[in-house]
């Protein structure tokens, strides 16, 4: 039986990436191998380009920003309108 407690939290993630196509298959079927896979490839895709989102839209807001202070200058409304 390959069940067993997983110690932590986040362990899961860890777990995840670890199990084989193949052992998801013979104890879940295909249908969760395509939908643990799909989700896989969508943090793969999804988290670097929101990295370089971020990289480049964050000074972009700071430096477009009519005064805002602390968290409030990363707002979409301190952007001017270019006038």
């Amino acid at each position: 039986d390959k069940a067993f407690k997983i110690p932590s939290v986040f362990r899961w993630m860890i777990e995840l990436y670890r199990t084989t196509g193949d052992d998801i298959v013979c104890e879940m079927g295909y249908d969760a191998h395509v939908l643990i896979r799909s989700y896989d490839l969508a943090l793969q895709l999804f988290v670097p380009i929101m990295i370089m989102s971020l990289g480049l839209l964050l000074p972009l807001n700071i430096l477009g920003s009519e005064g805002g202070e602390d968290l409030n200058a990363f707002l979409v409304t301190n952007i001017s309108d270019g006038d």
